[in-house]
């Protein structure tokens, strides 16, 4: 049997943290920097947050916060973030 090879478009992003090569990225909520989702997601990232409602189980709010912000000032990062939660 012969092999076969095809070619197709795929959009590739660049990580902020690590500048590898990805096709999905997620934002941190605090910095706004989009990091890959390497090593289960926690190469860059030291939360992530869903908040489902209940009897539907729809997601309402997704979201990371990367290792740098948590290092500059973890209750300050969580904070914001819960602030930005509670203007969405």
């Amino acid at each position: 049997m012969a092999e076969r090879k095809e070619l197709r478009e795929v959009l590739v992003q660049t990580c902020d943290f690590c500048e590898d090569e990805t096709k999905h990225l997620s934002k941190c909520a605090i910095c706004e920097r989009e990091g890959c989702g390497g090593e289960g997601g926690t190469r860059h990232f030291a939360y992530a947050i869903e908040i489902y409602e209940y009897g539907t189980g729809k997601r309402n709010v997704n979201g990371h916060i990367c290792k740098e912000c948590i290092a500059k000032n973890q209750t300050m990062a969580l904070t914001k973030f819960t602030s930005s939660l509670l203007n969405r």
